[in-house]
């Protein structure tokens, strides 16, 4: 009997644990870097930082999780989503809302530097493929890849940070599916779409966690991110499972 295929999130999901040695550089600049520039944009006289902050401080939840220069204690959630937005000014908007994300689990489940970045670097990974596989197809078409695909980069370095199986990581994926968005008609450079992914991401994984499921052709399914917005033959699925020796250097069509 013929084994079954492989959905494009189970092959992503394991080549990236498998080459995430090789981003760990980059993920360590990102994580120590960012979570520096939180407290400097805090105090910015900035009228979107001033709003974010009354934002907070009138409607956030109390949890474990802390904003720099902020006074309180934030659920995983709120947190993510303001670090995330005041980190955007110094990231592109995925990456701000990996380390966002990342940084608020570590306060949740007291965990450390080591595991962070291991966290943020699978998120860096599971964005460049999901990038190359689809990014010029949606921005062909008007998209904002990075509003799309930021989502679930975010849910995988969630999603990592609180140790999700594999199988569990595929439903975090699914579920961040339905929360990617992504207009170009935004505010304030696209702050605030860094903080929804970042909050989005953290859902997600959290979802997955408790046993929620998602589709497992998130990506390549006929009603997927892929074809409902880079459009069938505008991407290709090889990207997301090809070592670092034999990655494709096209993205036109798809497997």
């Amino acid at each position: 009997m013929k084994a079954p295929t492989q959905s494009a999130s189970a092959r992503l999901i394991a080549i990236v644990a498998d080459d995430a040695d090789a981003v760990r550089p980059k993920a360590a600049d990102y994580w120590f870097r960012l979570c520096k520039t939180v407290q400097r944009r805090v105090d910015s006289p900035d009228r979107f930082v001033r709003s974010l902050i009354a934002l907070v401080r009138a409607d956030a939840i109390s949890g474990p999780c802390s904003i720099p220069g902020i006074e309180g204690n934030f659920s995983a959630r709120d947190a993510a989503f303001a670090n995330a937005a005041l980190m955007a000014s110094e990231a592109r908007l995925p990456i701000a809302a990996m380390v966002a994300a990342v940084a608020a689990l570590v306060e949740e489940i007291h965990g450390d530097d080591i595991v962070a970045v291991h966290a943020v670097g699978f998120g860096l990974g599971v964005l460049d493929r999901l990038e190359h596989a689809a990014g010029a197809g949606m921005r062909a078409r008007g998209h904002f890849s990075e509003g799309l695909l930021g989502a679930p980069a975010a849910a995988a370095a969630a999603g990592r940070m609180i140790g999700l199986s594999n199988a569990a990581m595929i439903d975090a994926l699914g579920v961040s599916g339905s929360l990617a968005s992504g207009s170009r008609e935004w505010h304030s450079g696209g702050d605030l779409l860094a903080g929804w992914m970042a909050r989005s991401g953290i859902l997600a994984a959290r979802l997955a966690e408790e046993g929620f499921s998602g589709p497992a052709e998130v990506f390549e399914g006929r009603k997927g991110l892929f074809n409902g917005y880079a459009g069938p033959d505008q991407y290709t699925t090889e990207w997301l499972c090809a070592d670092a020796a034999s990655k494709p250097s096209s993205t036109q069509g798809h497997t």
